[in-house]
């Protein structure tokens, strides 16, 4: 069943605020991820420590965002799947799967801020967790990508280049849910 009513609740400018939301989290894990192998490869180096700390700062700011891009998706859900259907499971995995990132990415800055807060490097404790963190985030980003480009969720059935709004809140039932 489809249902072409008002879309997604959380809406900027006509447009789902969700979906470029989550660019910024996923950029931020893959560049604190970088920095920290760069900064533990650097050890010995003075500019180590600053690397490191650059990497906190994308950790803070990916996880804030991480926050609202959550919260718009929980906002979604109900407006773009049916309950009990097939792809509201698959909503409520990706769900878990970015509610986890977002508890890793707390551990991580908390780990940071209170056990290695003057560290000179990235210390293998706080690698290993981001590591977990990166691995989690492109688990979470896969799914949430096969939810729009396989599923079709949220996407109306007539979008198009040349359709005058390609992006609606429709609700995708057990029927189109295995496209």
């Amino acid at each position: 069943m489809v249902d072409q009513g008002s879309g997604s609740s959380a809406r900027l400018l006509g447009t789902p605020v969700h979906p470029p939301l989550t660019d910024v989290p996923i950029g931020a894990m893959a560049i604190t991820a970088v920095l920290d192998v760069a900064s533990a490869a650097g050890s010995g180096h003075t500019w180590a420590r600053e690397v490191y700390r650059a990497g906190t700062f994308a950790l803070m700011i990916g996880t804030a965002v991480l926050i609202v891009a959550i919260a718009t998706g929980l906002a979604d859900r109900s407006r773009t799947t049916s309950a009990g259907s097939e792809a509201r499971s698959k909503v409520n995995v990706h769900a878990l799967l970015m509610a986890a990132v977002g508890v890793v990415a707390v551990a991580d800055i908390l780990l940071r801020r209170q056990g290695y807060g003057d560290a000179r490097h990235t210390p293998a404790a706080v690698l290993v967790v981001t590591v977990v963190l990166l691995v989690l985030t492109v688990a979470g980003g896969a799914l949430g990508g096969k939810l729009v480009y396989r599923i079709g969720l949220g996407v109306s059935p007539g979008a198009g280049v040349d359709a005058p709004q390609a992006v609606t809140g429709a609700v995708v039932g057990e029927e189109s849910a295995d496209r």
